[in-house]
């Protein structure tokens, strides 16, 4: 039988010269790629395993494979699509992942600042790589707001308001 192989992400460029290589994973796949052993690059048509030795990174992933251990080596592995085995991945009931907070439903609602009062109209919600944004017009121009828990006093369904503690400045970006 045939293993099935499912594009979680990317590797991107070489970072350092020990080997080690920027990659991009997919925000569904980031969890199985922190927990996998295994990944596998296509190199010259065929699907080569790769053993991760060590990732490490905040923004961006930083991942040491064995036996690539120099920028040569992981030059020759990067720009690759970056694959794992479907029965490596993490059963959907196992997944540790936490649900993210959906703010769609406050489109069209009104935004107070506790310190300004009111803002304006939210127009429409975006979704950022790490967070949803809200979009105002605030002294005519468009101005984008993070929607997240720390910010947020609260939400009043029945009146379409939210309240919120904005950063100082935050307006004037």
């Amino acid at each position: 039988m045939k293993d099935t192989l499912i594009a979680i992400g990317a590797t991107l460029q070489p970072h350092g010269l020990k080997g080690e290589l920027k990659v991009y994973v997919e925000d569904a796949y980031e969890e199985d790629f922190l927990q996998s052993e295994t990944v596998f690059i296509g190199i010259a048509g065929k699907k080569i395993p790769y053993f991760v030795e060590s990732i490490r990174g905040g923004n961006a992933l930083i991942v040491k494979f064995e036996d690539v251990n120099s920028i040569e080596a992981a030059q020759k592995i990067a720009k690759k699509t970056l694959e794992m085995r479907q029965q490596d991945m993490i059963p959907d009931d196992e997944r540790e992942q936490p649900l993210e907070a959906d703010y769609k439903h406050l489109d069209g609602y009104i935004l107070w600042d506790s310190t300004l009062g009111e803002i304006g109209v939210i127009r429409e919600i975006i979704d950022m790589p790490h967070q949803e944004m809200a979009v105002v017009s605030f002294n005519s121009a468009e101005r984008l707001i993070p929607l997240n828990e720390q910010l947020i006093v609260s939400i009043d369904e029945h009146k379409k308001i939210l309240k919120m503690n904005l950063p100082e400045g935050i307006l004037e970006i």
